[in-house]
């Protein structure tokens, strides 16, 4: 499960690198390909956070999943990353301009 993790985090680390305008332009099937491979790699990240959850719990002292710091990191890159996908959706309908 630890190589999966971090496989997920070295192909997300590529598709933040391929996400750009410019990009999209020269390669326009690379849009829905980035888009797939970060829904993918977030709900994997989501998964993984949900059950950190439910084993540690979510506040108990000494060991919660919010008394650990890189759990809280985990948490805010889980929320960015979420935050990521729905901006991309937005841009795939039309919705933001550039």
């Amino acid at each position: 499960m630890r190589r999966l993790l971090r496989t997920c985090a070295l192909i997300s680390l590529v598709s933040v690198c391929m996400n750009t305008p410019r990009t999209f332009e020269r390669y326009p099937y690379l849009l829905y390909t980035t888009f797939v491979v970060d829904f993918i790699v977030t709900f994997l990240f989501t998964a993984e956070m949900i059950v950190k959850m439910h084993v540690r719990g979510i506040f108990k002292k000494p060991n919660g999943y919010f008394q650990d710091r890189w759990c809280r990191f985990d948490c805010c890159m889980v929320i960015f990353l979420w935050i990521s996908i729905i901006l991309q959706m937005f841009e795939m309908m039309g919705v933001v301009t550039q």
